[in-house]
C-alpha cells in the first residue's frame, strides 16, 4: 500500500511539473519550424568588403595592401564560381540552410580532441533551496528529474516553442497564441515577427537526448537512439546504468532515483581501486580515439559501448570538491577522464559539494539549444524539487536500488599502451590550463551599459581586446559567435569584434594612460584626453558592434 501511495504521489508531481514546463502553452514544440525563413547566401561583394574592413583593424599598411590585392584577385577568379555553387545548393535544398551540413562536418571532421577544443561547459548557480540540498545525491536527483521532465515534454512535442523576444514578451500572452492559431501555419513565423517575437529553429533538439558522437577514421558521425530508457552514471571510474523511464515511458519515482544515486555514491568506499580510465579515449585525438574504440570492440566490449552510446544522457558524479564557481569551472571543463565521456551529446556533472554543470559535445547543437535545457532545468529544479535532505536520514525507507554496473573486458596491451600513456598526456594538457575570474559586477554591468546607451556585449568584447593588448601589445582577429537560429537549420555566424573603432579606442586609452602618468614638469598638452572623448569612442564601438 505504501508503494502505491508513492506512485500516485509521483504521477501527480509529474503532471504538475510538466504543466509548469509547458508554461500554459498548447502550441507544439515545432509549430514554427516549417515557416522559418531560409538563411540567405550573402552577396560575394559585401562579404569581401566586410572582410577587408575587418582586416583594417589588425594589419599594418603593407599587409593590408597585400590582402586587398589577394581579395581583388579572388573576386574575379574563384570567388564567383564558389558563390554560384553556394547559391545553387541553397536553391536546391530549401528545407535546410546552405551552411548546416558544412558546419556539422567542420566539427565532426576535426581530428583534434573534443575536450578543450570544442566541448563547452555551462555552470549552474548553486542551489538556493537551503541546507542539505547541495548534497550530491539530493542535487543530482532534483536536476536529473527536471531533465527527464524536459525530455518527456520534448518527446511528446509539448515543450513550449523556443522564441527570442528582444523587448516586450508577447509570446507568453494568450492573445499572441490566439492570433498565431488563426493564421495558416506556413505563415506563423512571419506573423510572430509582427509582435517582435522570433521563433527559433528546433532541428537540433532531436540530437539532444539518446545520441552520441562516434569517432571515425577520417570523420566522426552522430548516432541517435530513439527508444532509450536508461541513464548512464559515471563515478570513480565505474560505469553504472539503470532505467529512469518505465515501460510506458513514465519517469520512475523520485525516491527510487535517489536510492540508485545514493547507492552509486556509496560504492566509492566499498569497491576496489578504480579500474583503468576508459573515458580517456573520448579525450584523445579523433583518429586515435577511433583506433582505441575499435580495439575495445575487438576485445568484446560492443554491448558495453552500446549502453553508453544509447543512454538518454550521462550523469558524472565527480570526486572534485570545489566549493566555489571559480574552482569548479576548470574541473567541469576538463575534469578527470575517470568520470567523463566527452562524446555524449551532453553530460550533467555534479561534484561532492553539490556544484553542477553541463558539458556538451558541440557538433550536434549550439549554445541557444542547450541553454534552453540548462535554464529550464535549473528553474524547475529550484521551484519544484522532488526530494529533500530528510529522505537521506532514513535510507532504509528508500526502495531497493536497481543499478547495474558495466564490466569491461581489457587486456594488458590495451591498458599499458593505450589508456595509461594517453591518460598521462591528457592530464599534462589539463595542467597547462590556466583560469582566472574577474568579478566586477558592482562596477560594470549590463544595467550600467544600457543606462548610458552602450551595448553590454560590445563593452565585453572591447574589454577582451584591451586585456589582450595590455598583455601582448598587439591587435589580433577576434571571434565571437552569433546565432542564426531564427532561420531554418541555422547554426552560428562569426562576428569580427576587432574593428577600426575598437582599435582607435585602445589607442585612445594608451594616450589617456600616458596623460595620467605624466609629471607636472612634462605635461602632454596635445594628447590630453577628456571623458567626452572616451565616451564618444565607446559609442562608436557600440554602434559598429551592433550593426
Amino acid at each position: 500500500m505504501r508503494v502505491m501511495l508513492v506512485k500516485v504521489k509521483c504521477v501527480n508531481r509529474i503532471t504538475r511539473f510538466c504543466i509548469a514546463f509547458r508554461r500554459n502553452y498548447s502550441l507544439p514544440t515545432d509549430y514554427f519550424q516549417n515557416s522559418l525563413p531560409s538563411l540567405k547566401v550573402p552577396q560575394l561583394e559585401k562579404s569581401l568588403e566586410r572582410y577587408i574592413k575587418s582586416q583594417e583593424a589588425i594589419l599594418n599598411d603593407s599587409e593590408l595592401q597585400y590582402t586587398t590585392k589577394v581579395v581583388s584577385k579572388f573576386s574575379q577568379s574563384r570567388g564567383p564560381v564558389l558563390q554560384k555553387s553556394l547559391e545553387d545548393f541553397a536553391k536546391s535544398n530549401p528545407n535546410t540552410s546552405y551552411v548546416a551540413n558544412m558546419w556539422s562536418r567542420m566539427y565532426l571532421c576535426d581530428r583534434r580532441p573534443v575536450v578543450l577544443t570544442h566541448n563547452p561547459v555551462l555552470l549552474f548557480k548553486n542551489t538556493e533551496l537551503g541546507k542539505g540540498y547541495d548534497d550530491p545525491a539530493i542535487r543530482s536527483t532534483n536536476l536529473v528529474y527536471s531533465i527527464l521532465r524536459f525530455y518527456k515534454l520534448l518527446s511528446k512535442n509539448e515543450l513550449s516553442p523556443p522564441m527570442y523576444c528582444p523587448k516586450k514578451d508577447w509570446s507568453k500572452s494568450s492573445f499572441f497564441e490566439k492570433i498565431i492559431r488563426c493564421v495558416p501555419q506556413s505563415y506563423a513565423s512571419n506573423v510572430a515577427r509582427w509582435f517582435n517575437v522570433y521563433p527559433l529553429d528546433t532541428s537540433q533538439y532531436k540530437n539532444m537526448f539518446c545520441s552520441t558522437r562516434l569517432p571515425g577514421n577520417d570523420c566522426d558521425q552522430l548516432v541517435n537512439f530513439s527508444r532509450s530508457h536508461h541513464l548512464l552514471v559515471i563515478h570513480n571510474g565505474h560505469y553504472y546504468y539503470f532505467d529512469v523511464l518505465d515501460d510506458c515511458g513514465e519517469i520512475i519515482p523520485a525516491n527510487l532515483l535517489l536510492s540508485n544515486l545514493q547507492f552509486i555514491l556509496k560504492q566509492l568506499k566499498l569497491t576496489n581501486p578504480p579500474p583503468p580510465s576508459i573515458g580517456v579515449i573520448t579525450a584523445m585525438p579523433r583518429d586515435k580515439a577511433f583506433v582505441a574504440r575499435q580495439r575495445l570492440i575487438d576485445l568484446g566490449n560492443q554491448v558495453s559501448l552500446n549502453l553508453i552510446d544509447s543512454a538518454l544522457f550521462v550523469l558524472a558524479l565527480t570526486d572534485e570538491t570545489a566549493v566555489n564557481h571559480v574552482n569548479a569551472l576548470p574541473e567541469f571543463l576538463s575534469g578527470s577522464s575517470k568520470s567523463r565521456w566527452f562524446d555524449k551529446s551532453f553530460s550533467l556533472l555534479v561534484n561532492q559539494s553539490g556544484y553542477a554543470a553541463i558539458n556538451f559535445e558541440h557538433s550536434w547543437g549550439d549554445g541557444v539549444t542547450i541553454s534552453r535545457l540548462f535554464t529550464d532545468v535549473y528553474i524547475n529544479s529550484e521551484k519544484h524539487p522532488v526530494v529533500d535532505p530528510s529522505m537521506l536520514k532514513n535510507t532504509d525507507s528508500l526502495p531497493n536500488p536497481t543499478v547495474k554496473r558495466i564490466e569491461w573486458i581489457l587486456d594488458d596491451d590495451f591498458v599499458l599502451n593505450i589508456i595509461q600513456p594517453n591518460e598521462s598526456l591528457y592530464n599534462a594538457w589539463r595542467d597547462k590550463l590556466t583560469f582566472s575570474c574577474v568579478d566586477k559586477r558592482d562596477s560594470v554591468n549590463r544595467r550600467l551599459c544600457k543606462s548610458v546607451g552602450l551595448s553590454p556585449d560590445s563593452i565585453m568584447q572591447l574589454l577582451f581586446q584591451l586585456a589582450y593588448d595590455a598583455v601582448h601589445s598587439e591587435r589580433v582577429a577576434t571571434y565571437e559567435p552569433c546565432s542564426t537560429s531564427t532561420f531554418k537549420h541555422g547554426r552560428t555566424e562569426t562576428i569580427r569584434s576587432a574593428t577600426v573603432e575598437t582599435s582607435k579606442f585602445i589607442d585612445l586609452m594608451h594616450r589617456h594612460k600616458r596623460s595620467l602618468s605624466s609629471s607636472p614638469d612634462t605635461p602632454i598638452v596635445s594628447n590630453d584626453i577628456v571623458s567626452s572623448d572616451l565616451y564618444a569612442c565607446l559609442q562608436a564601438c557600440s554602434t559598429k558592434h551592433s550593426n
